[in-house]
């Protein structure tokens, strides 16, 4: 899979493809940490802070890459 990566990359010529490796980074920091999980996160907390349950789930589920 690295091979791949690498042939893609030299197969760039110009600077403007490089801005698309940005793409998944910059989607990444939105979702973790402007909007998206932040947001549904305060929300769960205010309704289930004291839930053992939620917080047991909250500990043990990752927030974004399963299996991390």
């Amino acid at each position: 899979m690295d091979t791949v990566k690498l042939i893609n990359i030299v197969g760039f010529q110009t600077g403007w493809q490089f801005v698309t490796l940005i793409s998944p980074i910059f989607v990444y920091l939105l979702l973790t940490k402007v909007s998206g999980i932040n947001m549904l996160e305060t929300s769960a907390d205010e309704k289930w802070g004291t839930n053992e349950e939620y917080q047991r789930y909250k500990r043990e589920t990752p927030v974004l890459l399963p299996f991390t």
